[in-house]
């Protein structure tokens, strides 16, 4: 296996329809990785997005955005970008989702290989981010809030399965991206 650079991303949204739906946060982080899983963190970016459609019932009670909070804020798109592009891969909780809405956006992440830790994982207990990080002590300070969830999961990606291995390892050798 290779070393190498990648990226674990989360959206908050308006809600779950891609192509009516929209992100109203986003953040990002930068890693590098071996075989045995998380070396070091070298950036991070976490923004907010006025979105042009309705925050639906649903997802305000998850994130607790309003759109009054979110008025005239807009993502840093060359940020964003120059991040996306030094990754090898996309690491995800819910990959097809974050996908979808992220996408559309910034096209070349279409390109990149997603490794989905909601999906590729054998998680003990459930597969709720939310349970995870509790099942393995980590603290969630502000749930449902995307730089919090990321922080999360490159946490809960560190720890070891049953195996002795670390999570991430297990996510890479599943062998299972999404392109």
């Amino acid at each position: 296996m290779n070393t190498g650079l990648a990226v674990c991303i989360d959206v908050e949204t308006t809600g779950v329809r891609p192509g009516y739906d929209e992100i109203v946060e986003l953040a990002i982080v930068l890693f590098s990785y071996d075989q045995e899983g998380i070396k070091d963190l070298f950036d991070s970016y976490s923004g907010l997005r006025e979105p042009s459609c309705p925050i639906s019932e649903s997802a305000y009670n998850a994130h607790g955005l309003t759109v009054q909070a979110l008025t005239g804020h807009q993502l840093d798109s060359q940020r964003i970008e120059s991040i996306i592009e030094q990754a090898d891969l996309i690491v995800s909780h819910n990959a097809s989702f974050d996908k979808e809405f992220v996408a559309p956006i910034f096209p070349k992440i279409k390109y990149k290989k997603w490794y989905c830790s909601l999906k590729n994982i054998s998680w003990v207990g459930g597969r709720s981010l939310q349970n995870l990080f509790k099942l393995h002590g980590i603290e969630s300070v502000s749930p449902h809030r995307a730089l919090n969830d990321v922080k999360g999961l490159l946490s809960l990606l560190s720890k070891k399965n049953d195996q002795g291995k670390t999570y991430f390892s297990e996510l890479l050798y599943s062998q299972i991206g999404l392109n």
